[in-house]
């Protein structure tokens, strides 16, 4: 925004042309579950932030393990406010398929559910990466066993997840936001989803018809300036 102006009138057309423009409809209004993105790789929130925004999802990037608390205590007054008004949170979990990967959801699970009693108020999925995604589109990935890697988790998760561990980063954007497109839309009452989409085209007409009357009266008023 501009600190200085040639005059007032260059002003008021600078703040006329920015008047009510912008506008997005919340697309995720009598959805049964209120969607959140939540990612390790902050390569996802940079490719994919175009496409959650389609569907008004914010993607969360979860970082180190040692931000976790301060994440969930700022997606605490979400979910309340999301349960205040008819809609359980949904956590769409997108991390590695790894160790740490699997480790980070437990976390959060256990952080949200156990220690802040939000377990009626929030549900979390892992939609990606998994091994049926890592066979569905032919994904290269590296063997748990042969890496000898030497964990205590390293069991369990071979019988949750197999021997595979591939990272985010190893895969192509197109195949990144096509998991991504799919884990919203299988989350998503579509029906729902475009009807909101029909009323946000329908309002924003309304609001460039809006703009237009005001613009109109704006420059009756200054005419004489």
């Amino acid at each position: 925004m501009k600190l200085y102006y040639k005059n007032k009138n260059a002003f008021v057309e600078s703040q006329t042309e920015q008047l009510l423009t912008g506008y997005r409809r919340d697309l995720q209004i009598n959805q049964p579950e209120h969607l959140e993105l939540w990612t390790t790789n902050e390569r996802l929130v940079e490719e994919c932030q175009d496409i959650a925004r389609r569907y008004s999802i914010e993607i969360i990037s979860i970082g180190e393990y040692t931000y976790l608390p301060l994440l969930c205590n700022e997606a605490h007054g979400r979910i309340k406010a999301n349960y205040k008004n008819g809609q359980r949170t949904k956590i769409l979990y997108v991390a590695d398929l790894s160790l740490d990967g699997w480790a980070l959801l437990l976390a959060i699970i256990n952080t949200l559910h156990q220690q802040m009693k939000l377990m009626d108020m929030v549900n979390c999925e892992r939609c990606a990466l998994n091994p049926e995604q890592v066979k569905k589109y032919e994904l290269p990935y590296s063997s748990l066993e042969k890496l000898k890697v030497s964990d205590s988790r390293k069991s369990d998760y071979i019988e949750i997840f197999g021997d595979m561990i591939l990272e985010l980063n190893e895969i192509s954007p197109e195949i990144l936001e096509i998991l991504i497109k799919e884990a919203i839309e299988e989350n998503l009452n579509m029906e729902t989803f475009r009807e909101q989409r029909e009323i946000e085209a329908f309002e924003i007409n309304e609001i460039a018809v809006l703009k237009g009357e005001v613009n109109k009266a704006v420059e009756i008023y200054t005419k004489d300036w």
